[in-house]
């Protein structure tokens, strides 16, 4: 999935892996990140710290394998212990938000515009990969 002047995104959503060890896996040009709802784990590079790439076109000596270094970032998060009943966590959150936003004036932490946006994505995937029509 791609649009002008966006990065191609390529989406799978699957519950079909005999091993999932992830609710999410994320692969990017320059690094991931893979985890779960309690813990997620990211690995990236600054592509102006990485060394210059050069392409060998002759046969490599010997049992020689293609290698690279890459100055790797990595970090983590926990969800705070206080916060492990996500569920409730989450929606309380929304709720507070809401409630603030409508006697306090606050602003929305989640807008409109971001819905949209987040459904956009959504239905050009449906769009690109229909499903099948259950019979009725």
């Amino acid at each position: 999935m791609t649009a002008p002047d966006r990065p191609l995104v390529d989406l799978e959503i699957s519950s079909c892996d005999a091993y999932p060890r992830y609710t999410y896996q994320l692969q990017g040009s320059r690094g991931g990140l893979a985890g779960t709802t309690s813990h997620l784990d990211w690995r990236y590079f600054d592509p102006a710290m990485a060394p210059a790439q050069v392409l060998i076109r002759e046969p490599l000596p010997g049992p020689s394998y293609c290698s690279e270094e890459l100055p790797w970032q990595q970090a983590s998060w926990d969800v705070p212990q206080e916060q492990e009943d996500l569920f409730h966590s989450m929606s309380g959150r929304i709720y507070s938000n809401l409630y603030d936003v409508l006697t306090k004036g606050a602003a929305l932490v989640v807008t409109p515009a971001e819905v949209r946006q987040q459904i956009a994505v959504i239905e050009e995937c449906h769009r690109q990969n229909p499903l099948p029509r259950l019979a009725e």
